[in-house]
Order: structure tokens, then C-alpha cells, then sequence
């Protein structure tokens, strides 16, 4: 039907318009072409565009991913390195602390060697030693022989020490094989009585103590007294420890055998001059 109302149309129309019509229609066909192919020239050169910029992105993406893949190591590395520092700063803490330890105990161990006892009998005191230095200085009432003949040598060393006289010293006794040990009985007695606090024991004859109880009971019990006062046989039973050595100037074998209470000391040469703190 369409057909047909055409051929009627061009029956009826004049030829020169058709032909004017159909260049009309020619040349809007070819306008759209070349306006298709501008456009379509457009978007290829977009097109291009969009992938050249596609591939710098691609690239960039790529340097971020790398670069976050160093940032990754090198913080599992910084990681690493910190918990490395904190163990060596304890292994240097831990050394540290090793060496200060081990001279303490060096410094402890030189002041064992070093200190020692001087009882200085023509000057009546008793000096702590550290060396040749004199470090405490205390007044003594005199070297004596207490009840009847005893004997000790010049240089002793410290056996036990008591901080209250027992009434009787403890014993090991065997017994059936067995190695037993009888305690210090609780009480007073001759002993205690005489002996009374902060008793230092220097070999079976030399005792230094504090003042005693009973001045009876001390003139009855064997032994050298230097009669300490309270004070200094409690500094002396503090800064003393067993194996300390307790040398006598000139010597204990100056002294008679047998010494009243009363006895005077039998001078020699001059004393240890004490430091300037101690006197």
C-alpha cells in the first residue's frame, strides 16, 4: 500500500522536485556520515586517551603497591630492630646489674681481707681496722687475765658470737653413729652472769663483751677481758663477723699469768693514732 500512495505521489509531483527532493535527501545523508564519522573520530581519540591514561593508572597503582609492600618490610623490619633493642638494653640492663652485684661482693670480700681488730694495750682502745686506717676507735678498761693462769696467742680469729650469753654453750654429741646437737639451755648461770651481751668468742681465752651482770660471777670465769662499755661491744659486735682477725699489741704474752682486776697494763710503744673522726 505504501508503495503504491508513492508511485501516486510521484505521478502527481513534477519531476524537477523529485529530483530536488532526492539531492536534498543525498546530501543530508552524506552531511550525517561525515557528522558520524567526526564523532566517531572524537571517541577513538577519547577512547585512546582513556587507555593511555588507563595505563599511567595501571602504573601508578602498581609503584603504590610496590611502594606499600616496602613500607610493610621496612615496618616489620623497624618492628624487629625495636624488639632487638629492647633485648639488648635488657641483656646490658641484666649485665648491669651482674657487675654491680659482682662488685659489691668483690668490695665485700676486700673488706673481710682488709678489716680487723687492733687492741692497742699501752693506749688502753681498741681499733677497727680497714688497712693501716684506723676506721672506729673505742676505749678499753685494760687487758686482764680473769681468774687464774690462761694463755692465748698474739693473733686470733673470731670463732662465734653471741648476741646474749647463753648459760652454756651448745654441743654436738654422737651418739649410736648419729651426729646430734644439744641447743643452748634457757636460764642464767656463771657463764651468762659474767659474760652478759654482744659476746664476741676469739679462740678458748679471749671474750669480748659488754659490761656484766655480776662482777662475781665475771672475776670467776677464765678468761682475757678488755671491759668494753655498752656502747662500743655493740659497734664492734655489728661491724665484727666470724673470721675476723683480732691482733694484740704488743702481744698477750706481756701479761703476767695471773692478773687482779686492778692490775695495771704494762706500757710499751706508742698507739695506733685513730683517724680524725674517730676521735
Amino acid at each position: 500500500m505504501l508503495t503504491m500512495m508513492l508511485r501516486r505521489t510521484a505521478r502527481k509531483t513534477p519531476q524537477g522536485l523529485l529530483w530536488a527532493l532526492g539531492l536534498l535527501l543525498c546530501i543530508g545523508a552524506h552531511a550525517a556520515r561525515l557528522q558520524l564519522k567526526k564523532e566517531t573520530l572524537a571517541c577513538r581519540a577519547q577512547s585512546q586517551a582513556l587507555a593511555e591514561q588507563g595505563a599511567v593508572v595501571a602504573d601508578a597503582a602498581s609503584q603504590f603497591s610496590a611502594l606499600n609492600e616496602l613500607k610493610g618490610q621496612d615496618v616489620a623490619k623497624f618492628k624487629q630492630g625495636l624488639s632487638r633493642l629492647a633485648d639488648s638494653k635488657r641483656q646490658v640492663y641484666e649485665a648491669g646489674m651482674a657487675l654491680q652485684e659482682e662488685k659489691r661482693l668483690l668490695e665485700k670480700q676486700l673488706e673481710l681481707l682488709t678489716t680487723f681488730l687492733m687492741v692497742d694495750m699501752p693506749a688502753n682502745r681498741i681499733h677497727r681496722m680497714r688497712g693501716e686506717e684506723s676506721v672506729e676507735s673505742f676505749p678499753i678498761a685494760g687487758v686482764r687475765a680473769a681468774a687464774g693462769p690462761v694463755r692465748s696467742p698474739d693473733v686470733l680469729q673470731i670463732a662465734s658470737k653471741e648476741r646474749f650469753a647463753h648459760p652454756e654453750r651448745g654441743e654436738f654429741i654422737e651418739k649410736d653413729g648419729q651426729l646430734q646437737w644439744n641447743p643452748p639451755q634457757v636460764g642464767t648461770s656463771v657463764r651468762s652472769n659474767a659474760l652478759g651481751e654482744y659476746v664476741i668468742f676469739a679462740g678458748p681465752s679471749v671474750i669480748l663483751h659488754g659490761p656484766s651482770s655480776k662482777s662475781a660471777d665475771h672475776e670467776a670465769f677464765a678468761h682475757y677481758c678488755l671491759g668494753l662499755s655498752a656502747v662500743a661491744a655493740r659497734k664492734l659486735y655489728a661491724g665484727s663477723f666470724i673470721g675476723m682477725k683480732i691482733l694484740f699489741k704488743p702481744g698477750l704474752a706481756s701479761l703476767p699469768l695471773s692478773t687482779p682486776a686492778a692490775a695495771p697494763v704494762v706500757p710499751v710503744a706508742a698507739a695506733v693514732r685513730p683517724s680524725p673522726k674517730n676521735r
